[in-house]
This record gives C-alpha cells, structure tokens and sequence, in this order.
C-alpha cells in the first residue's frame, strides 16, 4: 500500500481518531529482546534497535528522576561475592529498606527480584516517610536529544506505575500485597496514595516534557489482581494521570500486557487515550480485532497483537502467515497499531523482525 507519511505522521494521525494510510508499527524492543540476538544487533544502542527494525515509535527515558533529601542516605551496587547480586537500600530516620535482583546468565539485562522492598507494615510506613522525603528533577536532555535524532518518529517517554501495580507486582510481591490487603488495609491504602500523589507529580513534568506521548508501563493482569481492586485503586489513578497530562497537550498510553478480558468495558470508558503492548492468548487474553474495534469506536487506540510466542516462532514462513492474519483483520481499524504483546521476547530471530516489518509496509 502506498504510503507518503512517515512514522511520526502515522501515529499521529492514528492517536487523532483518523485511519492512517497503514497501520503503525509500535513493538517493544528491549534489553529483553536484544539479550537474545547476534552481534551486533545485541550491541546496538537501545533506542538504536528500535530505529533499525522499523519502529514508528521509539520508546525512549522517563521524564522524572528521584532525588533524596539528607535525611536519606540512597545506595545500589552489585554485592560482592554474590554473583548478579544487585542491592538496592535506602537508610532513612524511620528505618532501612532493602531490595535485592539478580541477572542471570539467560537474563543479563533485566534482573529478576529476590528480595521484595516491602516485607512488613512497618516497612510501608518507611516508604510513606522515604516519598516526603523524595524530590524529583527532570530528565528532558535524553528525550530532547532521541526527537532530534530520530525526527521521523513518534517518540514516546515513559511514566511509572500507579501506587496499586507498583506495590503488587514491584515493592511488595503479590503473596505479601494480599495478605497486607487483610491484615493491614489501612496502611497499604496510605502508601497507595502516597504513591499515587508522587506520581501526580511526575505527570505535571511529564507534561512539561518534550515528548508528546507518555507511556505508563502499568502492566495490567487479572491474572495477579482482583478485577474489583483495579477498577477502585488503579484505573481512577491512570484517569488522574490523564487530565493532567491531556492539560498539557499530552497523548497518554498505558502498557497493558497481561490478561485484561474481565475489565475491557471498564478500560474503554476510561480517559487516557490508548492501551499498548496488549497480548492475545496464550500470555494475555485479548481478542484483538473485536477489542480493537471496540476502542477506536471510543476514540482509543490499541496496539499489540503479535504474541511472544508468534514472535519466538522458528519457521519464519509460520511467522509470516500468523502476523499476515493478524494484518488482515485489523488494517481497516482506525486505532490499531501493529506491535508486541508485551515485549517482543528474547528468543525473536533477526529474520522474524525484519518479515514484521515488510508486512505492515506491504499489507498494512
């Protein structure tokens, strides 16, 4: 299909409700993705990848740091003797909280948690005190330079989980985040929203920011979560985000790349723009056409689609035949763009990215 618009103009006019000449080319390609890959594509720079296997948007830094004041005292650093161990620990006057990860040999660039922040009530009241203690400063120079680099593309910067995913799936683990849920109910909401009211402060800076689509790498999953506690501490969290940032002209994307069928109606009402990264079974459980329809009749986008373990397939003939069906049953949809479910995964081969892209330049 003939097309004159470059990436930045496709996401554009696809975020504006319009039907662009071919569908947008959005996956997440990552430190997970290029763990996986030959030289010297497992040696490019992370925004560099992006650009080489086709990308209509590149993602690119947050747009906030975390600062501590002199009451804090801030340390991160590979333990020695403890091979891949990453410590994370902040000394405070209310108490020490410590984090442990660990990369491995199959995971050299994302590390995998084994020791949760979190662990007792009293470690929520540290953390309310650490986050009064916290101050944030922008971090526009990356983003800035990533726009003039990669003129062409939309570039889009990120935003951290509300104060719900943030505690269940990275400070506290699911097991403990249940049982606090019960047994101290009244301390994990404090600390719900004292998250939530430092993220309302990285939106106002997100919306000073360079970028014009911020992403929230919300990592949505029923699968981990009651339905009912995403519909009270979550969405009208990412609904707050989205006034503040759409009060700065801002276009707002949530990741959500776990199981999500039960709350679909609910997400379609909601005020950000889009949801990104959304996986078909097996992963997730998104049907993608329908669900796809269903938004962009709001005046939402969905993006995804291509399943890790399509991206993984071996035989890139299967590859092509999937990710074709998948085109063919989406390019009429004004807010579907083409991409990952989820990130596209380590095991991906570099004659799999490239077919993606010829596709959604020959069929989308």
């Amino acid at each position: 299909m003939g097309n004159s618009m470059t990436g930045k103009e496709l996401i554009k006019t696809a975020l504006s409700g319009k039907k662009p000449p071919r569908l947008p080319y959005v996956p997440v390609i990552d430190g997970y993705t290029q763990a996986g890959l030959p030289e010297p594509y497992n040696k490019l720079d992370a925004l560099d990848i992006q650009h080489y296997f086709g990308a209509d948007m590149i993602r690119t830094h947050f747009t906030a740091a975390e600062r501590y004041d002199s009451t804090v005292k801030f340390s991160i650093g590979m333990l020695p003797g403890q091979a891949g161990a990453l410590c994370t620990q902040y000394e405070t006057l209310m108490g020490t909280l410590r984090r442990m990860d660990t990369f491995t040999e199959t995971s050299p660039n994302i590390p995998f948690p084994t020791e949760h922040l979190i662990k007792t009530a009293g470690d929520l009241r540290v953390l309310r005190n650490l986050i009064e203690h916290t101050q944030f400063e922008p971090t526009y120079e990356p983003i800035a330079a990533a726009i003039h680099k990669f003129p062409d593309v939309q570039v889009a910067a990120g935003l951290w989980q509300t104060g719900y995913q943030e505690l269940l799936t990275g400070l506290v683990g699911v097991n403990n985040f249940i049982n606090f849920m019960y047994d101290e109910k009244d301390e994990l909401e404090a600390t719900i929203e004292a998250i939530n009211s430092k993220r309302l402060k990285e939106a106002h800076m997100a919306g000073l920011s360079p970028a014009e689509v911020i992403i929230c790498y919300e990592n949505t999953n029923v699968a981990n979560s009651s339905p009912q506690w995403i519909k009270k501490y979550e969405l009208p969290a990412l609904n707050e985000c989205a006034k503040i940032l759409h009060s700065y002209g801002k276009k707002f994307l949530i990741h959500m790349c776990g199981k999500i069928a039960f709350i679909m109606d609910d997400i379609a009402e909601c005020q950000f723009d889009g949801i990104i990264d959304v996986a078909p079974p097996p992963t997730g459980d998104c049907n993608i056409p329908p669900e796809a329809e269903r938004l962009s009749a709001k005046g939402k986008i969905l993006g995804g689609g291509i399943e890790c373990t399509v991206f993984a397939e071996k035989d890139p003939e299967v590859f092509r035949e999937k990710v074709t069906v998948l085109i063919e049953s989406t390019r009429h949809i004004p807010g579907f763009m083409l991409g990952s479910g989820d990130a596209t995964p380590k095991g991906v081969t570099v004659e799999n990215l490239g077919i993606a892209r010829e596709l959604v330049n020959a069929l989308g």
